[in-house]
């Protein structure tokens, strides 16, 4: 009993010495004396060898002293004493993260976790390291078992929630964040994942809710700062983002991060030449710092500095060429990758061509959402064989992004390439897990399978997204449920309201459903929840002004925009080029035409009409002459006041006409078809080639038939005989992609008369017209595109039979009735009229006592001609 007492009574007195020196040796550690803490503890250990709290203090002086190997030695020895020792296993994972050693790290956890498989918070750890090193699967199963096992750890729903972000799920790692948010208020890391979250899901105006929440607590929170700064010009609110981010700037003037996104504020707001400035400051302190390098391509581009760009690029191409660092190498590719996409055609070419071998062998670090684009551009210029290695390394890749994906298989498909189907599946087994479904459902799309893509839709608007909620309705639009998918789409808007794309697609969702007054509301509700109306959600309002046929405002209010905006809708140009006086039209027109983005598009709708604009100024060209006179005459009409149409001499018959060429429809539109075939009291005919052949031979003639023949395509061919039928029986025609969606009978109720419908441009489309035999101005339309095929007219599709030759054609029957004092026997309404069950509303004219047709070249083609004439009138002039 004396001995036990006295051995009792010794153990304080053995120790004292030994908490005094852990004590000052942890003091000296927090004063950064680490040298002088390991002496100490040195000194100590050699009157106490066995004690192990003076080695953990060593092996954590060691660390902190940078004596790396020696840190992990001191663990080493105590865990060879004491194999469970929690502070040396957790030491050894220290010291490796501190080497940047990750796997190391990963090891040393693992062990930890066999030595402690009780020990939940080295498995919460080692969660944390396996997504660091990209296992996200192994750490997300991980994280449920102990979520299974402990639901209430500490620190575990914070962790969900940054697997959840690693693993694309912004769902749920808001979740999972407002979960961690509960447990632990405040906390900025969560604060700033959740904020990530909602950006990654483009609902801007919660995350920048989030941000002001947490400044209005913490107001000094650089991160929290810096991302309020960001959500603001992604808001379109560039001129706030611009004066917040200056006054960060001014605090922290060498703060490359708060610099750069002034830079992109700038940008956004459309003023390059303060981005440009900034970005130039950033580089001169960091000529290869990869996120100015990047910012400054993007802004030189959209800036419309061709010159610049192209030598920036060659730079970079330059600097790739001599880099001798791996890690140079790729940063140079990556931005030349980049630069690349920008290039005019000729200069991509060129740089195409010199670093092919570089880009092909580079092809294994690139990532896919870069090899893609590269290997695209080489084969849409001709030198894609060349680039097939390029090709082969995307398709080996373990990872495509959704983006990626879908990107590849829509190339695949519309290249005609026979397996585009394997292809799809193949790129669909590389997406994550959550996005398959996305992919599959292209894939049934494409297969003419809409019913079985919807039926792999994410069923809840609030969780499919924005990108997945745009996808579900394009396959409702696809099945003729255009009000279902505006109903859907009106959801998803609601949880993505700062989303321009989602406002678009709502827009022209409801207006192919012919709720023309809720679309009216929506673009209220978004002109005033955008007070500065940024360049993107100025073209989404003003185009859905388009669509809903208020053309003047919706160009008025493109036009208040930077001049940026101006080519990047066709709607705008042609708009702008009709409704321009004389003299004003040859600057817009050089603007226009000048425009680098553009240059190459000659041969599109844009080309045609600025092409048409050369003409405008001389005074003898009317309606007939140019579509875009003829426009004009189109507009005054259509936006003058209201009269009721003048009848017809004959009704409209209450039969339905359509055309495809090869016979019976494929899949993807049968189900459009099929809406018109079921149209209550209406008779409906589908031909085919031969079928229209044999219609025009005997109905109206060899001449007729050898002007089909000399269709340069099916587009033509229907374009040719739409005109050729309607002309002569009359009824409905429409499109074969286009969905009956409203009631057909509300398209011929009312007064006989012609009845078509506006687009955008302000030009009349011919996917659905509506008239009744012999209307003069389809026998306009059909003489002239007779004349153009037969003559083989150089000019585009749209002008020479299509929208372009019926807008003509139209102006033409008003400027007739309007000199002989009448009002012409015409209907012509907005698309969306289309999608209505009500009575459309009918603009007005006075009634005509006789209507004869008359050739704008030559009066003696006065009437149509049931079989071939033995004399057919010779025109003077050309069409056009």
């Amino acid at each position: 009993m004396t001995s036990t007492a006295q051995s009792r009574s010794s153990a304080p007195t053995l120790s004292a010495p030994v908490e005094t020196g852990l004590l000052r040796a942890h003091e000296l550690r927090q004063q950064g004396r680490h040298e002088q803490s390991i002496l100490c503890l040195e000194d100590l250990l050699r009157i106490y060898p066995r004690h192990g709290k003076i080695w953990y203090g060593l092996s954590l002086s060691h660390r902190l002293a940078g004596n790396y190997d020696d840190s992990i030695s001191f663990c080493d020895q105590i865990l060879a004493v004491q194999p469970g020792n929690i502070a040396a296993l957790g030491g050894r994972v220290d010291t490796a993260l501190r080497l940047n050693r990750l796997s190391q790290a990963l090891e040393y956890m693992s062990a930890a976790c066999d030595a402690a498989p009780d020990h939940l918070p080295f498995q919460l750890r080692r969660c944390g390291l396996l997504r660091q090193a990209g296992q996200i699967a192994r750490a997300q199963d991980l994280a449920v078992e102990l979520h299974q096992r402990q639901p209430d750890l500490p620190g575990l729903q914070a962790e969900l929630a940054f697997i959840a972000q690693a693993d694309g799920r912004p769902f749920d790692c808001l979740a999972a964040c407002s979960a961690a948010l509960a447990q632990t208020p405040g906390d900025a890391r969560l604060v700033l994942e959740k904020i990530n979250a909602l950006t990654a899901l483009r609902r801007y105006s919660e995350a920048l809710a989030q941000a002001e929440a947490f400044l209005a607590a913490t107001p000094d929170h650089p991160a929290i700062q810096l991302r309020r700064g960001c959500l603001l010009y992604q808001l379109g609110r560039a001129q706030e983002s611009i004066r917040f981010l200056s006054a960060l700037a001014q605090q922290q003037p060498h703060n490359a991060h708060i610099l750069l996104n002034l830079a992109r504020a700038y940008r956004h707001g459309q003023q390059h030449v303060a981005s440009l400035a900034i970005l130039d400051r950033l580089l001169a302190q960091d000529p290869q710092h990869c996120g100015a390098l990047q910012e400054k391509l993007e802004t030189l581009h959209l800036a419309g500095h061709a010159e610049e760009l192209s030598r920036l690029v060659q730079e970079l191409a330059d600097h790739w060429a001599v880099a001798v660092q791996s890690a140079q190498r790729l940063a140079f590719g990556r931005l030349l990758c980049r630069g690349l996409a920008h290039l005019a055609d000729d200069q991509a070419g060129e740089l195409l061509r010199r670093n092919r071998d570089r880009l092909v062998t580079l092809g294994t670090e690139l990532s896919v959402d870069l090899i893609w684009p590269i290997y695209r551009r080489a084969d849409l210029m001709g030198h894609g064989p060349q680039f097939d290695a390029l090709a082969r390394a995307l398709m080996d890749k373990d990872k495509i992004g959704l983006s990626t994906a879908r990107a590849i298989l829509q190339a695949s498909y519309r290249a005609g390439i026979p397996h585009w189907h394997r292809i799809g599946l193949h790129v669909s087994d590389r997406v994550p897990a959550i996005d398959r479904a996305r992919v599959l459902m292209d894939l049934a799309a494409l297969s003419g399978l809409p019913a079985k893509a919807l039926a792999l839709r994410h069923k809840s608007p609030a969780r499919a997204g924005a990108d997945a909620g745009l996808q579900i309705a394009m396959l409702l639009r696809q099945q003729g449920r255009s009000r279902v998918a505006a109903r859907y789409l009106g959801l998803v808007w609601r949880h993505n309201p700062d989303d321009p794309t989602v406002l678009r697609e709502y827009i022209s969702s409801l207006c192919g459903a012919g709720l023309g007054a809720r679309a009216k509301q929506v673009l209220a509700a978004a002109t005033l929840r955008q007070p500065e109306m940024s360049p993107n959600w100025r073209r989404v309002i003003a185009q859905g002004w388009a669509e809903l046929d208020h053309l003047s405002r919706a160009t008025d209010l493109w036009a208040e925009g930077d001049a940026a905006m101006i080519p990047h809708a066709d709607w705008y140009v042609a708009n702008a080029l009709s409704r321009t006086e004389a003299k004003a039209l040859n600057p817009l027109r050089q603007r226009l035409w000048q425009d680098n983005s553009r240059r190459h598009l000659a041969p599109s709708i844009q080309g045609f009409l600025l092409a048409e604009a050369v003409q405008l100024g001389v005074p003898a060209l009317d309606a007939t002459e140019t579509t875009l006179h003829a426009m004009a005459v189109v507009a005054r009409w259509t936006e003058g006041p209201e009269r009721n149409p003048a009848p017809y001499s004959r009704p409209v018959p209450h039969s339905i006409v359509q055309f495809w060429s090869q016979g019976t429809p494929p899949p993807q539109v049968a189900g459009a078809v099929t809406s018109w075939q079921g149209a209550a009291g209406f008779a409906h005919q589908l031909f085919d080639r031969d079928a229209a052949k044999d219609f025009l031979l005997e109905r109206l003639g060899a001449d007729w038939l050898r002007a089909f023949g000399r269709a340069g395509s099916a587009t033509e061919e229907s374009d040719f005989f739409r005109l050729c039928h309607l002309g002569l029986l009359g009824g409905i025609y429409a499109d074969c992609d286009d969905w009956l969606t409203g009631d057909a009978a509300q398209l011929v109720c009312g007064p006989s008369c012609l009845t078509v419908f506006r687009e955008p441009t302000g030009a009349v489309g011919n996917n659905l017209i509506v008239a009744p035999p012999r209307h003069p101005a389809i026998l306009w339309a059909a003489i002239c595109a007779k004349r153009a095929l037969e003559e083989r007219h150089n000019e585009t599709i749209w002008g020479k039979t299509g929208p372009g030759l019926l807008t003509r054609a139209v102006a033409w029957h008003i400027q007739k009735a309007a000199a002989s004092g009448n009002a012409p026997s015409l209907r012509i309404l907005p698309p969306l009229a289309i999608g209505t069950d009500r009575p459309v509303s009918q603009p007005a004219v006075v009634q005509i006592q006789q209507i004869l047709l008359e050739s704008p070249r030559c009066g003696r083609c006065t009437q149509w001609p049931s079989r071939p004439s033995p004399s057919p009138c010779k025109w003077q002039r050309h069409d056009r």
